[in-house]
C-alpha cells in the first residue's frame, strides 16, 4: 500500500517525532511510505534520520498555497498512492487543493487548534485565527474523507470548532518506540548527569517542549523561583528548540534571579539520555493534543508533574504517577514539585507505576497496528 505523507516540516515537535516513529514500523507490515515536507529544518528535526534509513523523502519548492499545490498534485498523479495522509494545518491545505478528493485523504488531527486557550496566546491573532479556522472547516467538508485524532480530547475538541461528525473521526493514540529511547537504569542516570556536569546531590526537573506560549514554560520559570527557596540544589533543564517566548523568558529568567537553577539547552537529539539525568518530568502546558513527552517520560520511569487538561489525564493516573495542578498556577505547580522532591519514596513508586502505565498502554507497536487497519478500512 502506498500512502503519501503531507507535513509542514519534518522538525522536532511532537507530530514529526510521531510520524518519525511510526514510519519503520508501517514499512514493515506492507506500507510504501513516500513523505512530502513543504519546506526543510534540516539538521534540526528527524528528516536527516529518516533519510539515513532510506525513506522517500521530498521537499517542495518554497511557494504560497497554491504554487505548492501544483507541486504535490504532480507528486500525487506521478506516484498513484492508494491514501493521502496529512498533518497540520497548512500541509491539510496544500494536499486537499492538490488533491481535490481524487485519492483517499485521511487528516491527523493534533491539537486542540481553535479552543480558548489557544486564543489566549498573546502571540495568536483572534481574526487571523477565525479566519484559518473558517478555512479548515470548508476544506474538512469539502475535501476530507476521514479524520485521524490523537486523543479522545482532541475528537472532542475539533467536533466542536471544525464541526465534524463524530463518526468520521477514529481515535489512535501516539506510542513511542522504547528501543529509542532506551532502559531506565540507575548506572544510566548517573552515566548521563556524570556526562553532563550535574552535581551528585542536585534535584534534577525535567521538561521537552519547544519554547511556544503553549508550553506553559513561564508559569514553570516562576514556580521554580519558589521551589529553589525552598529546594536550593534543584535544578530545572528544558529540552527544546527557541520560539515566540524564547525572549519573554530570558527577561523573566533575569527578573526572577532562578538563571543558575533553569537551564534552557535547544534541540537535544538523544532525549532518552536527557531524560535518564531526571528525578521529576515536569509538564505545564496549557493544552496539547497528545502529550508525546509525558509518555516519553513514562517509558523512562520518571514520576510526572503536570498541567490538569483532558489529554494529560488520557495519559497518566492521577494520584498513582503523577500529581496534576491548575494549568497557569505557578504556585500550585512548585507546591507539587516540592512535594515529589522532597519524598524519593514517593518518586520511585510514581516512577514504576509510569513505566508499567507505557508498557501496557503505548508502545509503538500498538499504535502502528491501529493505524495500518485505519488505512486498509479507508482503502478497501
Amino acid at each position: 500500500m502506498r500512502v503519501l505523507y503531507v507535513i509542514e516540516a519534518l522538525g522536532e515537535g511532537g507530530t514529526e517525532m510521531s510520524l518519525a516513529q511510526l514510519l519503520p514500523g508501517l514499512r514493515d507490515v506492507g506500507v510504501e511510505p513516500i513523505v512530502v515536507a513543504l519546506k526543510s529544518r534540516g539538521a534540526e528535526g528527524v528528516e536527516h534520520s529518516l533519510r539515513a534509513d532510506n525513506f522517500d523523502i521530498r521537499v517542495l519548492e518554497p511557494g504560497n498555497l497554491l504554487a505548492q499545490a501544483r507541486q504535490l498534485r504532480t507528486i500525487i498523479g506521478a506516484e498513484d498512492p492508494a491514501l493521502v495522509h496529512t498533518m497540520l494545518w497548512r500541509a491539510n491545505q496544500v494536499a486537499r487543493l492538490a488533491n481535490l478528493r481524487r485519492v483517499t485523504l485521511l487528516t491527523s488531527l493534533v491539537n486542540e487548534s481553535y479552543g480558548a486557550a489557544r486564543l489566549a496566546d498573546p502571540h495568536v491573532r483572534r481574526r487571523s485565527l477565525r479566519l484559518a479556522q473558517a478555512v479548515d472547516v470548508t476544506t474538512a467538508h469539502l475535501l476530507t474523507h476521514a479524520f485521524h485524532a490523537v486523543s479522545q480530547s482532541v475528537k472532542d475538541a475539533e467536533i466542536r470548532g471544525q464541526r465534524l461528525a463524530a463518526a468520521r473521526i477514529t481515535v489512535v493514540p501516539r506510542g513511542r518506540d522504547d528501543g529509542r529511547l532506551g532502559a531506565p537504569s540507575q548506572e544510566r542516570t548517573q552515566q548521563q548527569r556524570r556526562a553532563a556536569g550535574i552535581a551528585d546531590d542536585a534535584l534534577v526537573l525535567v521538561n521537552v517542549a519547544r519554547q511556544e506560549y503553549q508550553k506553559g514554560h513561564r508559569h514553570l520559570v516562576a514556580a521554580m523561583h519558589a521551589v529553589v527557596e525552598r529546594q536550593a540544589n534543584a535544578q530545572l533543564f528544558v529540552a527544546g528548540r527557541s520560539g515566540t517566548e524564547t525572549t519573554a523568558l530570558e527577561q523573566l529568567l533575569a527578573t526572577t534571579n532562578t538563571g543558575a537553577n533553569v537551564h534552557f539547552l535547544g534541540h537535544v537529539p538523544a532525549v532518552g539520555d536527557f531524560l535518564a539525568t531526571g528525578d521529576v518530568f515536569v509538564f505545564p502546558s496549557l493544552y496539547e493534543g497528545m502529550p508525546g513527552a509525558v509518555i516519553e517520560a513514562m517509558a523512562m520511569a520518571l514520576p510526572i508533574v503536570a498541567s490538569d487538561i483532558p489529554s494529560v489525564r488520557e495519559v497518566v493516573e492521577p494520584g498513582v504517577n503523577a500529581l496534576l495542578v491548575d494549568p497557569s498556577d505557578h504556585r500550585a505547580l512548585a507546591d507539587a514539585l516540592l512535594t515529589l522532591l522532597a519524598d524519593p519514596a514517593r518518586r520511585r513508586a510514581f516512577g514504576a507505576e509510569s513505566r508499567r502505565i507505557f508498557e501496557s498502554r503505548f508502545r509503538l507497536d500498538a499504535s502502528v497496528r491501529a493505524m495500518y487497519a485505519l488505512y486498509e478500512r479507508l482503502t478497501g
